[in-house]
């Protein structure tokens, strides 16, 4: 049966529980994330999904079957999990979405296959050290090959992948300075778009489409690459499992 699309009240109460300010922001940054990817009645995976933002969104929007996993290691917030779990029981989401804590390589056969996977503000984290040359280092193109294969092997065929993260170039840390939008992020450890799907099409995906972040409350007018470059450098790739 299709779950009713969710109230106002639903989406507000959603926002508050998984930390968005607003509830306008929530769906504003869901709506961008998901835009021409089925959420109706489709099987998804949220890696690293911290407390569970975007899979709480599919399943309150119809996916017939969510896991989110988070490890609660480094590049996580201790707690987030237990946070995901209260928040499905308030939410009556208990029986479409579930909450893991695994690593991507624990993942196997018998937990998918999925339809669309979310990686958002994860990818780095997956091998900090392999990121930090990856664009340079043939090993460590290979070390994120082998992890990106696996995400593959969990996917149907036409699934689709996405990506968020930031990229590797900013003014701030081009002059040797602490953005005052990001002051905690480690742009060395992070890649720009293009090296992401070079590797990714080693693993067995076609990138669609590439979109720099529209920046709330502004919209579409901050979706522009040299924008980005002296803020926050966020971009989203959409890809597809070939």
């Amino acid at each position: 049966m299709l779950r009713a699309l969710p109230t106002r009240d639903t989406l507000a109460q959603a926002a508050s529980l998984v930390g968005f300010r607003s509830t306008d922001r929530y769906k504003k940054r869901c709506q961008f994330l998901f835009r021409g990817v089925q959420i109706q009645g489709a099987s998804i995976l949220d890696v690293g999904c911290g407390t569970g933002a975007f899979a709480i969104w599919a399943g309150l929007h119809g996916a017939r079957d969510v896991l989110g996993i988070e490890p609660e290691t480094d590049g996580s917030t201790a707690g987030t999990l237990a946070q995901f779990r209260e928040s499905l029981a308030n939410l009556d989401l208990v029986g479409c979405v579930r909450a893991q804590q695994k690593y991507l390589s624990e993942l196997g056969p018998t937990d998918g296959p999925f339809d669309v996977a979310i990686l958002y503000q994860v990818i780095n984290h997956l091998d900090e050290t392999a990121t930090l040359d990856l664009h340079k280092n043939p090993e460590s193109v290979a070390r994120f090959v082998t992890t990106l294969s696996h995400l593959r092997s969990l996917l149907n065929d036409g699934a689709h992948l996405i990506v968020a993260d930031c990229a590797r170039r900013n003014f701030w840390n081009d002059l040797g300075l602490v953005n005052p939008l990001m002051p905690t992020i480690e742009w060395e450890k992070h890649q720009p778009p293009r090296v992401w799907a070079t590797v990714l099409e080693k693993c067995g995906f076609r990138l669609v489409r590439t979109s720099w972040s529209p920046m709330y409350p502004l919209g579409t007018i901050t979706q522009s690459r040299i924008i980005h470059y002296f803020t926050i450098s966020h971009f989203c790739m959409y890809l597809k499992a070939v």
